[in-house]
């Protein structure tokens, strides 16, 4: 999950050179995609079909990787490491949409248009929102889906996050059991959602089992799994 606080929003008396601090931390979040993004566009875009081979998403898996790191590590993703990718993913869109001769690299880059970048954006941080407000967390997550929306689109944008969604919640609820046991998640869900619907005959949540679904979990990680998932269609071929 991300944070607020941030190395570039602490304060100067507590960081030294807090300024060229932040300098570097942004010009590593701009180097760092295109050195991973470009060497693996150039080594695997003619030997892989769809969309697992192009410049964008390699970008993207390596930005995820990197917010994977530090979510798992620091429950933190940052604004340095996403702004960029999500920079040069606009950029790249609008270069081949609306550029003239830029439209023969759009296979190559992995770019989708102006349009259908800025619908899968859209649709991405709605979803990516419902948690947010939920938990009320960091918007690292949301940030992060925004980006995934902004190189898939709508359709496999959604697809990412939820699949996303899906295993966080799926490992979530099976560490909770692990660590809780199964009668105890199982009367806190009955209560939270019986409350919900039947609240003069179900009592709500205790505070012990409140506290059970406020337990963060990492999602970068899932994301990274998600974008794997959906840019090497392994969907399609189950279908």
């Amino acid at each position: 999950m991300n944070a607020l606080s941030d190395p570039e929003n602490d304060s100067k008396t507590t960081v030294p050179n807090c300024g060229i601090h932040r300098r570097w931390l942004w010009l590593f979040g701009f180097l760092w995609p295109l050195v991973i993004g470009v060497p693996w566009c150039l080594a695997v875009h003619s030997r892989l079909q769809g969309k697992l081979g192009t410049l964008a998403v390699g970008m993207l898996l390596a930005s995820c990787l990197f917010c994977a790191l530090t979510d798992i590590f620091r429950r933190k993703i940052y604004n340095w490491i996403t702004y960029p990718v999500f920079a040069i993913i606009v950029s790249l869109n609008l270069a081949t949409g609306l550029l003239p001769g830029w439209d023969v690299c759009a296979e190559c880059f992995g770019t989708i248009g102006p349009g259908s970048m800025f619908a899968g954006m859209a649709a991405c941080l709605v979803v990516a929102l419902i948690p947010y407000v939920i938990s009320q967390g960091g918007a690292g997550d949301a940030k992060l889906a925004v980006v995934i929306g902004a190189v898939f689109g709508v359709h496999d944008g959604l697809l990412t996050v939820c699949l996303a969604f899906l295993f966080a919640g799926l490992t979530g609820m099976l560490s909770v059991i692990w660590s809780h046991g199964p009668l105890f998640v199982g009367r806190a869900i009955f209560h939270r959602v019986g409350h919900w619907f039947l609240p003069l005959w179900i009592s709500p949540a205790s505070a012990d089992e409140k506290r059970l679904f406020k337990e963060p979990i990492p999602l970068a990680p899932y994301f990274f799994i998600g974008i794997l998932i959906v840019a090497a269609g392994v969907l399609q071929c189950l279908v």
